[in-house]
């Protein structure tokens, strides 16, 4: 993947991205883990790191993705860049957590993780992260 360019106002973007998933609930194929991570990244940057894989609308659709392109960890490195240590991790990264025993995406929100929650956004400790991604 090549490495997107952030706009040059990507903070107000990513503010503005994060205050309009706030009440939003999951949603398989629209706001789970992986389309919330690609969103906030599409919302910065312009570039859609998910683009060839949304069209899925269920739990099954979802894991078929996740299978052909390897994993989440996979998905991880393939598309969002270089790892590093979580510890590392700023505004915009992407970060690999397990919630409920399943394997989740979530995008660093600076000192919190972001991710959709069954209700509304989820905010999460940065020692919830086991891997995570450079994106920019």
């Amino acid at each position: 993947m090549t490495k997107p360019t952030r706009y040059r106002d990507w903070q107000s973007r990513f503010a503005d991205f994060v205050a309009s998933r706030e009440s939003e609930p999951f949603a398989w194929g629209s706001n789970d883990c992986a389309l919330f991570v690609c969103d906030g990244i599409k919302a910065i940057s312009g570039q859609d790191p998910a683009a060839d894989v949304r069209g899925y609308g269920s739990a099954i659709g979802a894991a078929r993705v996740v299978e052909a392109l390897g994993g989440m960890p996979a998905i991880g490195a393939t598309r969002f860049g270089e790892e590093i240590p979580p510890s590392m991790a700023q505004a915009c990264d992407v970060g690999l957590a397990v919630l409920d025993g399943r394997e989740t995406l979530v995008l660093c929100g600076g000192r919190v993780w972001l991710g959709p929650g069954p209700d509304r956004l989820e905010r999460l400790p940065l020692s919830a992260v086991s891997r995570a991604w450079r994106c920019f």
